[in-house]
């Protein structure tokens, strides 16, 4: 199996397009096929009295002329170019797998032809993943991550859309798409570049003087062609298959990846070269031959003494704080910023919100809060914000990024590409499981590496509609999104306040 980050026909990050030593990053996909099979969305049904009924008068039609081919193989041809009716029975045993939805089967012949949903295929994950009104979608959140993890491309449906524009979380947010000529085909077909590299870690705005002359280093940073970073996965969701896939495929993209010391024991040094550890007081003694070779450093507690201690081992490396998100978190963000912390995790639950249940809060909001808090205090470009927990499909990661994160890291979008599957509500680490499965590193490596691809291919298709080349320019920038809550305060406070 082919698993690497390409451009054009070459393997690695990227390849020189002129003398001038200019680079366009890309991510090469390869096909991967599912290792086990998922439920169809798709449920088509069959009259077989009506079928043959339909299939006498035609045979009754064309009489004689059935001696020739073409007339053959007109009777014998259902309306379905996808091939659900084909096969030595035709339409009697309908091919349940190709069904893509689009009815035409239907509308021709509706006196036998129907297609149902599969209501198997809305129980593949929680509520979080699947509509609660299977009627109203003709798929989920993760049915779209499998498709872009198999293969590295856009999941593309021309069924109609019968759902709400709107609703709770990320459906409740809509990026503003006001350029939508160039540089949308410029940008896209490689006339133009589109940027969805961003720098993680500390940025001084100003050059200190050294005493011995010279500088003083003042920036840490690491720099990451996309604005994903994936996220640790708790012990009890964890396997060995899931730490070496994403090991592989972080290492192919190239992208980072959150673990803890003792989940990377089985991987190579140079697969750990992508590793930014996750560590607390009780263990950061023990690794630090580890520390000191580490891209990035996240603690997972807030301790003075553990900044100080970490410091000194390794004093280059951007240091993070992985902070529950609470409705609290920006007054300890800036205070964090003046300790000199590097970069700040707000990891919110499982479905986008607070940890806590007083803090049932969406991500996006706190996100907001925290963002113009750090604004306010003249701090905001000392620190990174990096923003997990609900991030589940590629337009989240725009979203998030307008609502004032730098990047975002995934963590149960991880495992469904994986085929993992829920046990329950999955909510927390504490609320819910999916149940940990074994299986092939390389074949978990491309799906992600797919996922990865898919991703790129559409986060520069949304900057580019936004007449965005920069994705760093796109933080904080709550004017290119329109928020629901918002419009239904302007528009309906009127009707309201009569009410």
């Amino acid at each position: 199996m082919d698993i690497a980050v390409k451009t054009e026909s070459h393997i690695g990050v990227a390849v020189p397009k002129s003398a001038n030593g200019y680079r366009r990053f890309h991510i090469n996909a390869v096909e991967t096929p599912p290792r086990k099979t998922q439920p169809h969305p798709f449920y088509p049904r069959v009259s077989r009295f009506g079928l043959a009924k339909a299939l006498l008068k035609e045979l009754l039609h064309y009489n004689v002329r059935l001696l020739q081919k073409k007339y053959r193989a007109a009777m014998m041809s259902r309306p379905c170019i996808y091939g659900v009716f084909s096969g030595p029975v035709g339409g009697f045993m309908p091919i349940r797998e190709k069904c893509t939805g689009c009815m035409r089967c239907v509308q021709q012949y509706p006196e036998f032809c129907r297609v149902d949903r599969n209501p198997e295929f809305f129980k593949t994950a929680d509520s979080y993943w699947v509509p609660s009104d299977p009627k109203t979608s003709a798929t989920t959140n993760a049915a779209i991550v499998w498709h872009e993890a198999q293969t590295g491309k856009i999941l593309v449906k021309g069924m109609g859309y019968k759902g709400g524009f709107g609703g709770r979380g990320w459906d409740g947010m809509w990026t503003d798409m006001s350029e939508i000529v160039r540089p949308t085909r410029d940008g896209v077909y490689g006339r133009e570049y589109i940027s969805t590299a961003v720098d993680i870690g500390r940025k001084p705005g100003y050059l200190k003087a050294a005493a011995a002359g010279g500088f003083q280093e003042q920036s840490r940073v690491i720099t990451t062609e996309i604005p994903v970073v994936f996220d640790h996965i708790p012990d009890d969701m964890n396997c060995e298959s899931v730490v070496a896939s994403v090991a592989r495929a972080c290492s192919a993209i190239p992208a980072y990846f959150i673990a803890k010391p003792d989940q990377v024991g089985g991987l190579s040094d140079t697969l750990k070269e992508r590793w930014i550890p996750l560590v607390g007081s009780h263990d950061f003694s023990r690794y630090d031959f580890y520390l000191r070779r580490a891209p990035a450093i996240e603690l997972a507690e807030t301790n003075p003494s553990l900044i100080e201690a970490v410091r000194k081992i390794n004093p280059r490396a951007p240091l993070a704080m992985r902070l529950p998100l609470t409705k609290g978190a920006a007054e300890l963000c800036i205070e964090l910023a003046s300790m000199g912390i590097d970069i700040i995790h707000l990891s919110g639950n499982y479905h986008g919100q607070g940890r806590h249940p007083d803090d049932a809060v969406f991500c996006g909001d706190i996100f907001k809060h925290v963002h113009q808090a750090l604004v306010k205090a003249g701090v905001r470009d000392q620190v990174t914000l990096i923003g997990s927990g609900g991030v589940t499909l590629v337009e989240h990661v725009p979203k998030a990024i307008i609502c004032g994160v730098d990047c975002v890291a995934i963590d149960t979008t991880v495992l469904v590409a994986l085929q993992m599957d829920f046990q329950g509500e999955c909510v927390s680490e504490t609320e819910g499981r999916i149940r940990p499965e074994v299986f092939g590193a390389d074949w978990g490596c491309q799906r992600l590496v797919n996922l990865m691809a898919s991703w790129h291919y559409q986060i520069i298709e949304i900057m580019s509609a936004m007449g965005m080349r920069d994705i760093r320019r796109l933080r904080g920038d709550v004017g290119r999104a329109i928020f629901q809550e918002e419009m239904e305060r302007q528009f309906f406070a009127e009707l309201t306040s009569r009410a």
